[in-house]
């Protein structure tokens, strides 16, 4: 069963679509909520047992409130992540970057280095002769990465190596010399050349195995609660890029756009749908974000207008999966609710039989 609850205010109605009884809590979802202490039956009355013939299209009369089906999953870290001496960040981040991950980037940037030199040799006098990467330079080399978003110097990238008093900052010297580490980001590579498809569909291809191996560690070390939500997020970039998308009304109005999986309480990102310029449907996007893993679980998902319809929250429905969501109008809903003429502030609910 699919329940629907339309809100008529001044502006254009909006209406929330919400399969089974899921917690008709508000959506920023505080502590209380998420326990349930806000559900459709504050906000209707009416039962099954006192419910009148269903009306026209397959849709019952408002008011009453479908049983409950419980959840059946557990929420927290999964079993694969119960190390007993992770004790710093840095053991945490080894989780997800593991040997696996720092190998591949090894052997991928060291081919390219190869590659590379074969066609183009690099000149002595401006780049010394290259050896090959390991995982302690790949793992040096990241670690200065992420200190430059601390130690920023718009741009001027040699200014991190400078002797001057004024500017230096003596780390990076101490952990790599700077000639090394612009040959390595120079050559750092993800995926080989060599085996690029000729049809190159796949705009993903250059990061495609450590995306994968990220994405699959993501979903391994966590179990997603109850409550979970779909949204959009930015990377911001402004560089060349066929799939790099723009958006005015966004905070950051350039770059490259993914579609995540959360769960609601702990906010951890479960999984991730970067978009590349492949042609989904919504339906087709929701389902693999969510994986066989969310099904038959009875989770709630949390989604906007953009996301929601009639036929997302039915498809989920049919794979045990609750939906709650704004839903714009003319997504299949019935007449009484895209014009509930129930006065400002007044609530409708409906559901399928």
């Amino acid at each position: 069963m699919s329940e629907v609850i339309s809100v008529d205010t001044s502006e254009p109605a909006e209406v929330i679509v919400m399969n089974e009884d899921s917690d008709m809590s508000d959506f920023d979802l505080s502590e209380d909520e998420l326990d349930g202490e806000l559900s459709l039956s504050d906000l209707a009355s009416g039962s099954d047992d006192d419910a009148p013939t269903r009306l026209p299209g397959g849709w019952g009369p408002a008011g009453r409130q479908p049983v409950a089906n419980a959840f059946l999953g557990r929420q927290g870290p999964s079993s694969a992540c119960c190390p007993t001496d992770v004790e710093s960040p840095l053991d945490y981040f080894l989780l997800f970057f593991t040997t696996e991950v720092i190998e591949k980037l090894a052997l991928e940037t060291n081919r390219y280095a190869a590659q590379s030199l074969r066609t183009q040799p690099s000149s002595p006098s401006k780049m010394r002769p290259w050896e090959e990467v390991d995982e302690s330079d790949l793992r040096k080399f990241m670690g200065l990465v992420m200190l430059m978003g601390f130690t920023q110097r718009n741009g001027n990238m040699e200014s991190y190596w400078s002797k001057d008093t004024v500017l230096a900052t003596p780390i990076f010297p101490q952990v790599m010399s700077r000639c090394r580490f612009q040959q390595i980001q120079r050559y750092l590579h993800f995926n080989n050349n060599d085996d690029l498809p000729a049809n190159r569909e796949d705009k993903l291809y250059k990061i495609r195995p450590v995306y994968d191996l990220l994405s699959e560690r993501w979903r391994s070390m966590y179990d997603l609660g109850e409550f979970i939500s779909i949204d959009e997020g930015m990377v911001k970039w402004r560089g060349r890029l066929s799939f790099r998308v723009y958006n005015k009304d966004k905070p950051i109005k350039y770059g490259i756009k993914s579609y995540i999986l959360a769960d609601s309480r702990s906010k951890y990102c479960w999984n991730i749908d970067m978009y590349h310029g492949v042609s989904k449907t919504l339906i087709e996007t929701v389902t693999g974000l969510l994986t066989p893993q969310c099904m038959s679980r009875w989770h709630t998902l949390y989604m906007d207008n953009f996301y929601n319809s009639l036929a997302m929250s039915e498809h989920l429905l049919d794979r045990q999966v609750h939906t709650v969501g704004t839903l714009a109008r003319h997504r299949g809903e019935p007449r009484e609710i895209r014009e509930p003429g129930n006065g400002n502030g007044n609530a409708l609910f409906m559901h399928l039989q």
